[in-house]
């Protein structure tokens, strides 16, 4: 069963207490309690978080297409149960909301998914993979990396050693870890520290 978090924070699936995702909550009740407009209205608030919060990293991107993206985000975080920072996170250090966006290892889009990964995962959500122009289109690229992620912390258990094998890899994090390393990488640490600006709300939002 799912449930609202009154106070318009959604709560992570998984304790990440290196960046302390954890709930702000003052009630919870069940979906069916709540009123249909009490809902609309928690989810309008959220969507403006997001959408201020978008625009707050990357001034320059239009309003139309941060309200797209904020939408998507709010859909998948929910349906995962991530807090919808950490996806804004990530996409601020893979791509700064760059939907064209292509690292010279040939990862594409908002949140840099490879074209094999991209090709192996969208079965999995009944998606169709018409090849690497795919990865471009918002809603395809953010509904793989958020399930993709998921996918990671039920491999590894821990949202850092997730993080790090989104980036990395999970291979190569495997072998790091067995040879005895820890998860660490930039990546990680940017991801860390664009969340906390979030969640300690540092910006000043634009209109």
């Amino acid at each position: 069963m799912f449930w609202i978090n009154l106070c318009g924070l959604l709560v992570g699936a998984y304790a990440y207490s290196q960046v302390n995702i954890k709930a702000n909550v003052k009630e919870y009740k069940p979906v069916c309690l709540i009123p249909s407009e009490e809902v609309a209205k928690t989810e309008s608030k959220e969507l403006c978080q997001i959408t201020k919060s978008i625009k707050s990293f990357c001034p320059k991107l239009e309003k139309r297409q941060a309200i797209r993206y904020a939408s998507i985000i709010h859909r998948e975080s929910e349906e995962y149960g991530y807090d919808w920072r950490l996806i804004v996170a990530i996409m601020k250090t893979e791509s700064n909301f760059d939907r064209k966006a292509k690292s010279h290892k040939g990862a594409v889009g908002l949140m840099q998914l490879m074209p094999k990964t991209a090709k192996w995962l969208s079965p999995k959500l009944e998606l169709k993979y018409s090849g690497v122009g795919s990865l471009y289109n918002p809603e395809y690229n953010i509904k793989l990396g958020v399930h993709y992620l998921n996918m990671m912390q039920s491999k590894f258990g821990d949202l850092d050693k997730a993080l790090v094998a989104y980036n990395k890899g999970p291979r190569k994090l495997m072998r790091e870890l067995d040879n005895g390393g820890k998860p660490e990488s930039n990546f990680l640490e940017k991801v860390k520290e664009y969340y906390s600006d979030l969640k300690n709300d540092v910006h000043d939002y634009p209109a």
